[in-house]
């Protein structure tokens, strides 16, 4: 999955541009400049992977990204939709008080579409403890626990 840089310039990093509505973050950017600035920001390089991928097409079965900025995603769902993609799914991730969203992508038709595409819908947040145990039993739980869930598991993906 690619973790692409979030920002335009050096005043998106010192958080200038938050909405005033939200809490200042608790934590601190550790990174340089290289590593979290690029040309369109977040959108801009998640949008040359997506032409990149259009190019490519079927030679990768799922394109991903981590997306940090929920702004992203409506302009990246469009981009995707202008080229003919009809196969998406994107998932919230959220740790704390932080959110990332991932987002995937196919053009191959024989997989199943994940999810509907539909960034301002609430997502369900479903947390549990990992009992202190083997890589093993950690693996059966997660399994047990999404069948408990209902999650689908569709022939070919690996989890």
């Amino acid at each position: 999955m690619c973790n692409p840089p979030f920002f335009q310039n050096p005043e998106e990093v010192l958080g200038f541009s938050r909405s005033e509505d939200r809490s200042e973050p608790n934590s601190i950017c550790t990174a340089s400049p290289t590593e979290v600035i690029t040309r369109g920001g977040e959108a801009g390089f998640v949008g040359d992977l997506i032409e990149e991928s259009v190019a490519l097409q079927t030679r990768v079965e799922w394109y991903t990204s981590m997306i940090g900025i929920k702004a992203s995603l409506t302009p990246l769902l469009n981009l995707l939709q202008s080229r003919g993609v009809t196969r998406v799914a994107i998932t919230e991730f959220q740790q704390g008080k932080t959110s990332r969203w991932g987002l995937a992508w196919t053009f191959l038709p024989s997989l199943p579409p994940l999810l509907t595409p539909n960034p301002d819908k609430a997502s369900t947040v479903y947390t549990f403890d990992v009992p202190n145990s083997t890589r093993t039993r950690v693996s059966d739980f997660i399994t047990t626990t999404a069948e408990k869930l209902k999650v689908k598991k569709f022939l070919g993906t690996r989890y």
